[in-house]
Protein backbone atom coordinates (compact mmCIF):
# COMPACT_ATOMS: atom_id res chain seq x y z
CA UNK A 1 0.00 0.00 0.00
CA UNK A 2 1.41 3.42 -0.93
CA UNK A 3 2.05 6.17 1.59
CA UNK A 4 -1.44 7.63 1.57
CA UNK A 5 -1.53 11.40 2.14
CA UNK A 6 -3.64 13.17 4.76
CA UNK A 7 -3.96 16.67 6.19
CA UNK A 8 -3.77 17.89 9.75
CA UNK A 9 -5.36 21.05 11.09
CA UNK A 10 -4.15 22.63 14.33
CA UNK A 11 -6.28 24.98 16.44
CA UNK A 12 -4.26 26.94 19.02
CA UNK A 13 -6.24 28.09 22.05
CA UNK A 14 -5.67 30.09 25.24
CA UNK A 15 -7.62 30.01 28.45
CA UNK A 16 -8.75 33.49 29.51
CA UNK A 17 -10.62 32.47 32.65
CA UNK A 18 -12.91 29.70 33.89
CA UNK A 19 -15.11 29.39 30.77
CA UNK A 20 -13.63 31.93 28.35
CA UNK A 21 -11.15 30.96 25.70
CA UNK A 22 -9.43 32.58 22.73
CA UNK A 23 -8.65 30.77 19.50
CA UNK A 24 -6.09 31.57 16.85
CA UNK A 25 -6.91 31.82 13.16
CA UNK A 26 -4.55 32.54 10.27
CA UNK A 27 -4.69 33.82 6.74
CA UNK A 28 -2.33 34.67 3.98
CA UNK A 29 -2.41 38.41 3.40
CA UNK A 30 -3.33 37.77 -0.23
CA UNK A 31 -6.44 35.73 0.73
CA UNK A 32 -9.77 36.68 2.24
CA UNK A 33 -10.52 33.62 4.35
CA UNK A 34 -9.29 32.64 7.80
CA UNK A 35 -8.17 29.11 8.62
CA UNK A 36 -6.15 26.94 10.99
CA UNK A 37 -2.50 25.95 10.80
CA UNK A 38 -2.30 22.93 8.54
CA UNK A 39 0.14 20.36 7.32
CA UNK A 40 0.36 17.40 4.98
CA UNK A 41 1.53 13.95 6.03
CA UNK A 42 1.63 10.44 4.70
CA UNK A 43 0.51 7.19 6.27
CA UNK A 44 3.96 6.09 7.45
CA UNK A 45 4.13 9.15 9.79
CA UNK A 46 1.70 9.59 12.69
CA UNK A 47 -0.64 12.60 12.30
CA UNK A 48 0.40 13.98 15.73
CA UNK A 49 4.01 14.17 14.54
CA UNK A 50 2.95 16.08 11.43
CA UNK A 51 0.76 18.40 13.53
CA UNK A 52 3.59 19.18 15.95
CA UNK A 53 6.14 19.66 13.17
CA UNK A 54 3.79 21.95 11.19
CA UNK A 55 2.91 24.12 14.21
CA UNK A 56 6.57 24.41 15.20
CA UNK A 57 7.61 25.33 11.67
CA UNK A 58 4.84 27.86 11.11
CA UNK A 59 4.43 29.55 14.53
CA UNK A 60 7.18 28.13 16.77
CA UNK A 61 4.96 26.14 19.14
CA UNK A 62 7.37 23.89 21.08
CA UNK A 63 7.13 20.20 20.19
CA UNK A 64 6.58 19.29 23.88
CA UNK A 65 3.36 21.35 24.11
CA UNK A 66 0.11 19.52 24.93
CA UNK A 67 -1.88 18.55 21.82
CA UNK A 68 -5.36 17.05 21.82
CA UNK A 69 -6.89 15.00 19.01
CA UNK A 70 -10.46 16.06 18.32
CA UNK A 71 -13.14 13.63 17.12
CA UNK A 72 -13.95 15.78 14.08
CA UNK A 73 -12.47 14.40 10.87
CA UNK A 74 -13.03 15.41 7.28
CA UNK A 75 -12.68 13.91 3.84
CA UNK A 76 -11.90 16.42 1.14
CA UNK A 77 -10.85 16.37 -2.51
CA UNK A 78 -7.31 15.09 -2.94
CA UNK A 79 -6.62 17.45 -5.82
CA UNK A 80 -6.33 20.29 -3.26
CA UNK A 81 -2.94 18.92 -2.24
CA UNK A 82 -1.76 17.57 -5.60
CA UNK A 83 0.64 20.49 -6.11
CA UNK A 84 2.28 20.03 -2.69
CA UNK A 85 3.20 16.37 -2.59
CA UNK A 86 5.06 13.92 -4.79
CA UNK A 87 3.30 10.79 -3.52
CA UNK A 88 -0.21 11.70 -4.62
CA UNK A 89 -2.02 8.76 -6.22
CA UNK A 90 -4.09 10.15 -9.09
CA UNK A 91 -6.72 7.47 -8.43
CA UNK A 92 -7.26 8.74 -4.89
CA UNK A 93 -10.11 11.22 -4.94
CA UNK A 94 -10.44 12.07 -1.26
CA UNK A 95 -8.02 12.23 1.64
CA UNK A 96 -8.69 12.38 5.39
CA UNK A 97 -8.08 15.42 7.55
CA UNK A 98 -7.53 15.31 11.32
CA UNK A 99 -8.08 18.16 13.75
CA UNK A 100 -5.85 18.85 16.74
CA UNK A 101 -6.08 21.48 19.46
CA UNK A 102 -2.97 22.85 21.16
CA UNK A 103 -2.85 24.74 24.45
CA UNK A 104 -0.95 28.00 23.87
CA UNK A 105 -1.95 29.70 27.13
CA UNK A 106 1.67 30.47 28.04
CA UNK A 107 3.30 30.41 24.61
CA UNK A 108 4.51 33.39 22.63
CA UNK A 109 3.64 33.08 18.96
CA UNK A 110 6.22 33.86 16.27
CA UNK A 111 5.17 33.70 12.63
CA UNK A 112 7.60 32.12 10.19
CA UNK A 113 6.34 34.15 7.22
CA UNK A 114 5.63 37.83 6.63
CA UNK A 115 2.91 36.77 4.20
CA UNK A 116 0.73 35.40 7.02
CA UNK A 117 -1.24 37.19 9.70
CA UNK A 118 -3.07 35.85 12.72
CA UNK A 119 -5.54 36.94 15.33
CA UNK A 120 -6.89 35.66 18.62
CA UNK A 121 -10.68 35.53 18.59
CA UNK A 122 -13.48 34.30 20.81
CA UNK A 123 -15.94 31.59 19.81
CA UNK A 124 -18.59 33.92 18.38
CA UNK A 125 -16.08 35.75 16.19
CA UNK A 126 -14.64 32.48 14.93
CA UNK A 127 -18.04 31.16 13.91
CA UNK A 128 -18.40 34.12 11.57
CA UNK A 129 -14.91 33.88 10.07
CA UNK A 130 -14.53 30.19 9.26
CA UNK A 131 -15.89 29.03 5.91
CA UNK A 132 -15.60 25.24 5.72
CA UNK A 133 -18.29 23.28 7.55
CA UNK A 134 -15.72 20.83 8.89
CA UNK A 135 -13.67 23.72 10.31
CA UNK A 136 -16.79 25.06 12.02
CA UNK A 137 -17.59 21.60 13.42
CA UNK A 138 -14.07 21.18 14.83
CA UNK A 139 -14.24 24.69 16.27
CA UNK A 140 -17.58 23.95 17.95
CA UNK A 141 -16.25 20.63 19.29
CA UNK A 142 -13.17 22.27 20.79
CA UNK A 143 -15.16 25.07 22.39
CA UNK A 144 -17.64 22.61 23.92
CA UNK A 145 -14.83 20.43 25.25
CA UNK A 146 -13.05 23.43 26.79
CA UNK A 147 -16.18 24.93 28.35
CA UNK A 148 -17.13 21.52 29.78
CA UNK A 149 -13.56 20.70 30.88
CA UNK A 150 -13.67 17.59 28.67
CA UNK A 151 -10.51 17.59 26.56
CA UNK A 152 -9.21 14.15 25.61
CA UNK A 153 -5.90 13.00 27.04
CA UNK A 154 -2.99 15.01 25.65
CA UNK A 155 -0.73 13.40 23.04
Amino acid sequence: MPNTPYKVFIIPFRKQDFKNFKYMLFRKKSEKYWQYIDGIGKSNILPIKVAKRSAFKKICIPIVTDYFLLKTIVLFPAHFIADYIDYYDKGQYVIPGYYFAVDCTHIEITLSSDDVEYMWIDFEQGCGLLQADSDKTAFWELNERLVNDDLPQSL
